[in-house]
């Protein structure tokens, strides 16, 4: 994944951990993590903004080359799941990314809720 991938990945995933307009403890562990895992220094954190909502993040997903779309749904369903709660905002956003992805809404909410019950 290039730099500017990368950093996408990053603003996909925060939009999704605040769809539900709450910032769990856990969830931004989660964020912290996966800037780390994606080479994202803290001082950069400003990256993962402005946040996207899940039609914008279907469009920034279009944009990326389709060999890390299954990646980008990964991280998007562990940061979803990352509070233990899974919200109907957090599996429209999912949906809408997933569409571009091939990835259909029933294995959507199986792999929520296998990441929720993991």
């Amino acid at each position: 994944m290039t730099p500017d991938e990368r950093r996408k990945v990053a603003q996909l995933v925060a939009g999704i951990v605040v769809t539900d307009d709450v910032l769990d403890p856990a969830e931004e562990r989660f964020v912290d993590k996966m800037l780390d895992e994606l080479g994202i220094a803290s001082d950069e954190r400003a990256v993962i903004f402005p946040i996207l909502d899940g039609d914008e993040a279907a469009e920034a997903l279009a944009r990326m080359p389709a060999a890390v779309h299954e990646e980008v749904i990964e991280r998007l369903v562990q940061a979803a799941a990352a509070d233990g709660v899974i919200v109907e905002e957090e599996v429209a956003y999912l949906v809408a990314v997933g569409r571009v992805a091939g990835v259909d809404e029933g294995a959507i909410r199986a792999r929520l809720e296998a990441a929720v019950g993991a």
